[in-house]
């Protein structure tokens, strides 16, 4: 009996895991289980590192570093010590890398094994000691990557960026250097470095040719002299300019953050103030007796004890803490930006330095998460320190760099844009609620195309037209049962929310594109056929108009990847062409009565046909908008006329009004695809300024008139030229940009110019 009821204990047990493993297999195959809850084969990168899954890429390389020193081969002499370091060192590849690191979290070691077929290699223990990671220990000098580096270029702030490898003596030989410059001029501009063995795609962007190359940014000045710290420190400070003001006795009121006073030329402005040589520091311009000598001039010290002198930044209890977040939240407080103290915080007077930092519409407050309650938990912080910013209609957790200069960058950010953090109620509340339309970003902090993300996120909640739409983002590593209930599989992953319709948003993640998808949802911008419109708007189309219709299906990956370039297409004809699409899962036999026997297939009814007669295949096998568009435009009769050297300067220079004039060779494929570009912009400026286009190979003679060196050439001429001698001509002013919206923004406001400068010259 007792073998009995064992052997049936045991085929229970079986069967209970057989049927708990296909569970978590049905689960997982229809999205139910998010990526880091299935339970892969393999080892555990994130342990074998020591790390958490929200770790960002210098908390990687610092773990990997760390095990690197301890258990290489090279000091390690245990027997399977080779195999120990391989699996760390594969573990650290796959994570550095954010498309590896994103296929292992949604697939575990089975996501790789593509990657995995060639043998990884590592170095020795004396690179991993003295050339890995040069800059991790400095908090002076932020280690850049590619993601990070949006940010440089989209910041109003200066940074000296390093450009370096790990295997260049001579970038080895500036490191203490770097370090002694990064110190010194600590709190005056920002100090970067990029190494380029692991960022290489950054450094081939930015043109690194040379290492090290030390670059100013933003306007990309390369320093070419001694490196020696004085003589980078002399670089950066030729380069900026410092602003103060020169206090006299008639503007004593008009104090600055930082002034001088020359006491010999001002000597009753010096004794009023109760000064003589040195610097001094005054709480306020009404309380001049209330002044404190410092006793250094070395700026870092300046630094410190002004530091100490400055006022604290106030601390809030709980009740304080709710009733303001509250009031600002409601639109009835200016935003409030509140650092979440740690256990054991020594970051307190470096934030006296955010007032200044910020504009004065942002507030500065502090709170202490062990005397405040609930509310840190409300608000999900798992890890403290935290900078988080309130403002109306919600909050946003600063993700990036915990430095005062970064924290500052993200509440003026922030503060401008509409975009809040989600959490599980308020997502419930509205959103599963159907109250207003939401766009949201599923995210995880560690992606790297999500940080790349976030300015454009914030850009595009600026751009929208309508106070109505709502731009959320949720981050998935906290809540990861949110994001399983929402089925997302990838970061990052972003959706549209209109009350019960769900648009999956898969196109390129520029503001002006995520802009084009949110208001394609609201106003269509293509047709969406069925067999009724079909017949009455196809068949029967008058022959000044043309139609292109996509047919698609809605499983065809394909299909869906062309979805928002058709959008784009739509918005860059002019009305004498619909765009249109057909669903041929719901609409079969519509499809297949015109045809149609793959997905997707786009066919043309040309102008000058009436009805649905002779339609016209396109035939490219890469389908983009401006293949499309190219396609499209050749079976258009031109908008834009031809203009030769017998009739330019009378018809262009001597003009009155604003002429637009693309120059281009037939020959050249850049042309061909601006082409219709320049069409469309034509339709826009029409009745507010003229265009034309010169073909240089024929007008050869015109194109060396007028300098022409590279095709297409743009240029933009005011209508502004008074002289009637025929050998004076006009330059122009050539625009780089082949973008129609911003090429519209530029000829509009040259109108405007145009008008204001005649208004004046009548006047006078």
């Amino acid at each position: 009996p007792r073998e009995k009821e064992g052997l049936e204990m045991a085929i229970s047990i079986l069967f209970k895991s057989i049927a708990f493993i296909c569970c978590i297999s049905i689960l997982t195959d229809f999205g139910w289980l998010p990526p880091h809850q299935v339970v892969h084969a393999g080892e555990d990168f994130y342990q074998l590192l020591g790390i958490t899954r929200s770790a960002d890429s210098k908390d990687i390389r610092k773990a990997f570093k760390k095990l690197a020193l301890i258990m290489h081969p090279d000091k390690n002499k245990d027997q399977d010590a080779h195999d120990k370091f391989l699996k760390i060192n594969r573990a650290y590849e796959v994570l550095k890398d954010g498309e590896l690191r994103k296929r292992y979290d949604l697939h575990g070691e089975e996501g790789l094994k593509d990657d995995f077929n060639r043998p990884w290699q590592f170095q020795s223990w004396n690179y991993y000691k003295n050339q890995f990671g040069i800059y991790d220990d400095d908090p002076e000098i932020i280690t850049l990557n590619d993601a990070d580096f949006a940010s440089v270029l989209q910041s109003n702030q200066i940074w000296f960026i390093n450009f370096y490898s790990p295997f260049c003596s001579h970038c080895h030989d500036l490191a203490p250097t770097w370090r002694e410059v990064a110190k010194d001029l600590e709190g005056v501009i920002r100090i970067g470095a990029v190494n380029c063995k692991d960022e290489h795609r950054l450094c081939s962007k930015q043109q690194i040719r040379s290492y090290p190359s030390l670059l100013l940014y933003p306007d990309k000045i390369q320093f070419r002299g001694n490196r020696g710290t004085e003589d980078l420190i002399h670089f950066v400070l030729q380069s900026i300019k410092a602003q103060y003001t020169v206090l006299t006795q008639g503007i004593t009121k008009q104090l600055a953050n930082t002034a001088r006073i020359h006491c010999n030329a001002e000597m009753e402005l010096c004794k009023k103030l109760n000064s003589s040589n040195g610097i001094y520091f005054y709480s306020s311009i009404e309380q001049i007796n209330d002044s404190k000598k410092l006793s250094s001039w070395h700026p870092q010290e300046i630094l410190q004890e002004t530091l100490n002198l400055l006022p604290e930044i106030q601390t809030m209890n709980e009740t304080v803490f709710q009733s303001k977040t509250d009031r600002v939240m409601k639109g009835k407080l200016k935003p409030l930006l509140i650092y979440f103290m740690g256990n054991e915080d020594d970051y307190m007077l470096e934030l006296r330095r955010l007032p200044a930092l910020l504009t004065s519409r942002i507030k500065t407050a502090s709170v202490d998460c062990s005397q405040v309650g609930s509310s840190c938990q409300d608000l999900h912080l798992t890890e403290l320190p935290k900078m988080v910013l309130f403002k109306k209609g919600g909050f946003e957790v600063h993700l990036g760099r915990l430095t005062i200069h970064d924290a500052a960058q993200f509440a003026k950010e922030s503060a401008a844009s509409r975009v809040v953090n989600l959490t599980p109620q308020y997502f419930r509340d509205q959103i599963l609620e159907g109250k207003g339309m939401w766009f949201v970003d599923y995210f995880a902090p560690w992606c790297p195309p999500c940080k790349m993300l976030v300015p454009e996120w914030r850009k595009a909640s600026k751009l929208i037209y309508s106070s109505k739409i709502n731009f959320g983002t949720v981050d998935c590593t906290i809540h990861q049962q949110l994001c399983r209930e929402m089925n997302i599989n990838s970061y990052p992953s972003t959706i549209f929310y209109n009350g019960s319709s769900v648009n999956i948003y898969s196109g390129d993640r520029s503001a002006d594109n995520l802009v084009d998808f949110i208001e394609d949802i609201i106003k269509p911008s293509v047709i969406a056929l069925t067999p009724d419109t079909f017949k009455s708007l196809v068949e029967t189309k008058p022959t000044n108009q043309m139609w292109v219709i996509d047919y698609y299906a809605p499983w065809c990956k394909p299909c869906l990847q062309f979805a928002s370039d058709w959008i784009k297409v739509a918005k860059m004809v002019d009305n004498r062409v619909k765009i249109a699409k057909i669903d041929c899962q719901m609409y079969a036999e519509l499809c297949e009565s015109n045809g149609i026997r793959s997905y997707p297939t786009i066919m043309l009814h040309p102008l000058g046909i009436y009805g649905k007669a002779n339609p016209i295949l396109f035939r490219s096998r890469r389908k983009t908008w401006n293949s499309a568009l190219v396609w499209i435009n050749e079976h258009l009769p031109s908008l834009v006329p031809h203009i030769n050297y017998s009739n330019f300067y009378k018809e262009v220079i001597q003009s009155d009004q604003v002429w637009l004039v693309d120059y281009y060779a037939p020959w050249c494929g850049h042309c061909v695809q601006f082409a219709p570009i320049f069409e469309k912009l034509t339709s826009l400026l029409k009745g507010k300024a003229k265009t034309a286009k010169v073909n240089c190979q024929v007008e050869q003679q015109l194109c060396r008139r007028v300098n022409i060196r590279a095709y297409p050439t743009i240029k933009l001429y005011s209508g502004n030229y008074d002289s009637h001698n025929p050998d004076q001509w006009a330059e122009g002013e050539k625009i780089s940009s082949q973008d129609h919206k911003e090429i519209y923004r530029i000829v509009m406001q040259r109108i405007q110019d145009t008008k204001k400068s005649r208004t004046s010259h009548d006047e006078l």
